[in-house]
């Protein structure tokens, strides 16, 4: 089987502040990288050169409160496409255009390898464990629901709180759901929490990205884990994404949450649940009052915060559509 996360790929290297790497990353994702890297300041981190040669990036270790991103782009767009889409998405978080970016082109695999000393089996909620493809030693307990997923260049892997956190939620919720219930996700990434919850049970979801190596990555994914008949995988416009849904569940920023609110809270069922993550603690009321005048999809009513949960920093929302 092909695995596109294989394939070459350029490699940008950037230093921002700790207090804004987590959005900086994410905003990344949605300008079009694949996949991030985040190596805090007591990380070892390699020193890349500038991509004019003229002198090198400090490695976070040379700046406390400092941390190196590393964003990987498909090797189909040219240099100059990666540097504009990067600098365009770290404008937003008011981070200068001549921030000094690094970028490589790169066709090893020896970060895969790597990879795997830190990519153990995890737990996640009452029920789910994710575990690497490589792993032949461990054991699941009993009635345990196992997602084979190995780290590429797509978001979520289940060590990230956002992911976590969703997946936990879904856990709890879809044990008492009704027969197969109907599920939107929405930025699905690697395609953790639609295939963990077709093995909780979903038998219809749809599952979207941006970023058309995601949308592989995920169809990849649902296939190794026996469920690709139950998912639907596109990078389709969510305002195209045809019906509603008993499930709709959305793991990105709280900057594009609060622009896409209307259009979530439109395909969320009667009696549906809106989950809604990747979310800092001090987004969390922006992020609510932009859904607080919003109903669900037809006759759904308001949607309500019934369920907050927390993990550190970040706070994942499950709205309900009340009658």
């Amino acid at each position: 089987m092909h695995n596109p996360v294989l394939d070459p790929w350029w490699e940008l290297a950037i230093t921002v502040d700790d207090a804004v790497a987590d959005d900086a990353a994410a905003l990344l994702i949605e300008a079009g990288a694949s996949g991030t890297e985040v190596l805090s300041s007591d990380t070892p981190a390699p020193t890349l050169p500038r991509v004019d040669g003229s002198a090198e990036i400090p490695t976070p270790r040379a700046q406390p409160g400092a941390t190196l991103i590393l964003a990987s782009f498909v090797a189909t767009l040219g240099e100059a496409e990666v540097l504009d889409a990067a600098r365009r998405a770290l404008a937003e978080l008011g981070l200068a255009p001549e921030l000094p970016l690094a970028l490589r082109r790169r066709s090893d695999t020896a970060w895969a390898e790597g990879w795997k000393q830190f990519f153990t089996p995890l737990s996640l909620g009452p029920r789910c464990w994710v575990v690497p493809s490589w792993e032949r030693a461990f054991v699941p307990p009993p009635d345990a629901v196992v997602i084979t997923l190995d780290p590429g260049l797509a978001f979520g892997t289940g060590q990230h709180a956002t992911t976590a956190l969703c997946l936990e939620m879904l856990d709890a919720d879809l044990a008492a759901a009704p027969a197969e219930p109907r599920l939107l996700d929405v930025g699905c990434g690697s395609g953790i929490l639609a295939i963990g919850a077709a093995l909780l049970g979903c038998r219809h979801i749809v599952a979207i990205d941006n970023d058309p190596t995601a949308v592989a990555v995920a169809r990849e994914n649902a296939t190794r884990n026996a469920v690709a008949e139950y998912i639907s995988t596109s990078a389709d416009d969510l305002a195209v994404v045809p019906g509603e849904f008993d499930y709709v569940v959305a793991n990105i920023i709280a900057p594009v949450l609060i622009e896409l609110a209307p259009k979530l809270a439109a395909h969320v069922a009667l009696h549906g649940t809106l989950l809604l993550s990747g979310v800092l603690a001090e987004q969390q009321e922006e992020v609510l009052a932009a859904f607080a005048d919003l109903s669900a999809g037809r006759g759904g009513g308001a949607l309500t915060l019934t369920r907050r949960r927390q993990r550190g920093e970040w706070v994942a929302l499950a709205l309900a559509a009340a009658t």
